[in-house]
């Protein structure tokens, strides 16, 4: 399966030109978005920028994207995006923004987590600390992904192999980053750059 990861799109042009230029030149089959599609609002944006992906989404909103934002894309007809979704037998879960309050124990495994905010220790370096999340590193090492991705932490871009699994933030596509990954037997990550696409 090939997965297109976004992250941090933040209502830019830029994050538009990622998600049109490597949809069509990779022609992914899942899209997975790990939040940050907005910078504040509005939902409206994010319902446009994603209409135009047609193929399946694998979401999870942000802490700069609006409360009804997942609710209004997951309900509009021409969107079809998922916060959990199986796909060629492979079980994708996100965690949504935020994940305080939100009952992580009925997850019982993936194979792919999506999440906005990372797991402590993974692409979660700000500043020289990590500041990524405990709980969100529990829920994934209870769930035993092969694949997580995440992002908000802009400055962390990078692929992490570590305890039999990959970690991956693909960087802000506000900035022209975005990732393509091939998950199969094995996991391959290929980092994706806009700005230095050949002519």
């Amino acid at each position: 399966m090939r997965i297109l990861a976004l992250t941090d799109i933040h209502g830019s042009q830029m994050g538009v030109n990622v998600l049109n230029h490597f949809m069509n030149k990779h022609k992914p089959d899942v899209l997975a978005i790990s939040g940050d599609i907005t910078h504040f609002g509005p939902t409206d944006w994010a319902l446009r920028f994603l209409e135009t992906a047609k193929i399946p989404i694998l979401l999870v909103d942000g802490n700069c994207d609006p409360p009804d934002m997942v609710k209004a894309v997951l309900e509009h007809p021409d969107i079809d995006a998922h916060t959990s979704l199986e796909i060629e037998e492979i079980t994708m879960v996100g965690i949504l923004f935020p994940h305080e309050g939100m009952d992580l124990s009925g997850i019982t495994g993936a194979d792919v987590v999506v999440t906005h905010e990372p797991p402590f220790g993974y692409n979660d370096a700000a500043g020289g600390n990590h500041v990524g999340d405990r709980d969100i590193l529990a829920t994934i090492k209870r769930l035993e992904p092969k694949l997580v991705i995440s992002g908000h932490i802009h400055e962390a871009r990078g692929v992490v192999e570590a305890d039999d699994r990959i970690y991956v933030n693909p960087g802000p596509a506000r900035d022209g980053f975005a990732a393509l990954i091939e998950y199969g037997d094995e996991v391959v990550v290929e980092l994706l750059d806009l700005k230095s696409k050949p002519p």
